[in-house]
């Protein structure tokens, strides 16, 4: 596995130059411009690139004036409120769950369409939901922490399965479906426990207790799955990442509490590319940090944004980032929480270097 880039750096491209340094609690980020935006910025290397921001039906149309930006729902249309976490199939669809409106969203960036996922019924089927993923048919598994149960939806948004957890779980977090061994890994954040279901809803097996040790958590808030079937899990209130191997056996573990280059002060999601990289938010500090599997730090990016009608989108803001996705292009997706959107951001390896030179 390469390197992202030899040495950790805090870099925020704005429209009048670079701001190189610690993430303050106050950055802000400088609204967006017709040009591409890469940390690090040229001439260095760019491995991150800026995408775009999403925020419902509003995000694909023409806007006409301010009152269009205020009345995007009521005008036809949907807004996420309080997204939470995000998953994508690599096919242009992307699956958001927000938390104030107990919904799923769909957001087609191909058809440049968003809508309630299996429509205006969907609303009502979740209590308080949380982690959200696809398997490799387009299924899709959508977590209910206040009773404890995974629905399981066809690619039309209809229910086909709901499974009761609440046996095995105490609060459900971020899950991930492993789709090579078929199974679903889910972090269970009041139990303190990483937890794998087979795809019918079978338990298979779970690690962990609440404790600082190697294997125990203090509210895990998401897994990650790797190509090797590594299982990583942002162990948040421990302020550190760990890795186990597919049968839960611990390998590692990473982070230290702080607000530093590569240090974390409450991380929230966690996500790896193609390459092994490890991609951690941290919703105190708004960045995004990138990891190798040792836990070297090697990119890191990000500051304080405050997005609203009107306003720029400001590549790299966020304001309280939660679940991060990356898919099989290596693309990246942030649910960033009280900006009501998603980001997407687009890891530069070769493939997508070739294709868009810089």
């Amino acid at each position: 596995m390469r390197l992202l880039i030899l040495i950790c750096l805090l870099i925020v491209c704005c429209a009048g130059g670079t701001l190189l340094g610690g993430c303050a609690a106050t950055t802000q980020i400088a609204p967006v411009k017709a040009e591409r935006y890469f940390w690090p910025p040229l001439p260095d290397t760019p491995r991150i690139e800026f995408i775009g921001a999403y925020t419902g039906t509003d995000s694909f149309k023409k806007k006409e004036g301010f009152m269009d930006l205020l009345l995007g729902e009521e005008a036809g249309g949907v807004m996420l409120d309080a997204p939470v976490y995000v998953t994508a199939d690599g096919l242009g669809k992307v699956y958001v769950v927000d938390q104030r409106s107990r919904g799923v969203y769909l957001f087609d960036l191909k058809a440049r369409t968003a809508a309630l996922f299996g429509g205006e019924g969907s609303s009502s089927i979740l209590t308080r939901g949380t982690g959200i993923a696809v398997d490799g048919n387009g299924n899709v598994y959508v977590g209910d922490s206040q009773f404890q149960k995974i629905f399981v939806l066809d690619k039309t948004g209809k229910v086909t399965a709901v499974w009761d957890a609440s046996k095995y779980v105490k609060s459900i977090a971020g899950i991930e479906v492993d789709k090579s061994r078929k199974r679903l890994v889910l972090a269970d954040v009041g139990g303190h426990r990483i937890v794998l279901f087979g795809l019918d809803g079978s338990y298979i097996d779970s690690v962990g207790k609440r404790g600082q040790g190697d294997g125990e958590f203090n509210f895990p808030t998401a897994v990650a799955v790797d190509r090797e079937g590594n299982i990583i899990v942002s162990d948040s209130l421990n302020s550190r990442v760990q890795r186990f191997s597919s049968d839960l056996k611990f390998i590692n573990k990473f982070g230290k509490r702080g607000d530093g280059l590569g240090e974390m002060g409450v991380i929230k999601g966690v996500a790896v590319d193609s390459e092994g990289h490890i991609y951690v938010t941290d919703g105190k500090m708004n960045k995004i940090m990138i990891f190798n599997d040792q836990g070297d730090c090697l990119l890191q990016f990000g500051g304080r944004y405050v997005a609203g009608p009107g306003i720029s989108i400001g590549p790299g803001g966020f304001q309280t980032p939660q679940g991060i996705y990356v898919d099989q292009n290596d693309t990246v997706y942030v649910a960033d929480q009280l900006n009501s959107r998603f980001q997407v951001y687009q890891y530069m390896n070769e493939k997508y270097v070739r294709e868009n030179p810089y």
